[in-house]
């Protein structure tokens, strides 16, 4: 008797392993799809773009891990509201990319760029000549 008892319970355990298992991958697809259709933060700002913004712009990458490689993000600020004007990931910080965000946010968003905050060095000196220009 309890061996039928241990085979049963084992094609439950089994069904139901399999039932969560596929749960889960559709879930995982719904989620990629509603992601896919989300606005990314610099689309966002264009919409939204409010005219109290004070036009210093704080940019800092952060290191992150993604699928277990070391990657930036990297995200430009407003000081005065502490809106997220830009945000994206990228490979490293460095001048090109810092360089991007800021024009991005000033062109693509309207941001009114009076000055930059930053703790960037060398970086922040080859986008003062891209932004200058």
């Amino acid at each position: 008797m309890s061996g039928r008892r241990t085979k049963a319970h084992n094609e439950r355990s089994r069904r139901r392993h399999y039932r969560h298992r596929k749960q889960d991958f559709t879930l995982n697809t719904w989620v990629d799809e509603v992601g896919a259709r989300a606005k990314t933060t610099l689309e966002v700002s264009t919409e939204l773009a409010p005219p109290r913004w004070g036009g210093f712009l704080g940019v800092d990458g952060k290191a992150i891990t993604i699928a277990g490689e070391e990657c930036c993000l990297l995200v430009g600020v407003d000081h005065q509201t502490q809106d997220i004007v830009h945000s994206f990931v990228c490979e490293k910080e460095a001048g090109e990319e810092f360089a991007k965000l800021v024009i991005e946010a000033k062109l693509d968003a309207g941001y009114p760029l009076k000055g930059l905050v930053t703790d960037y060095g060398k970086g922040f000196v080859n986008a003062h000549e891209c932004i200058s220009r």
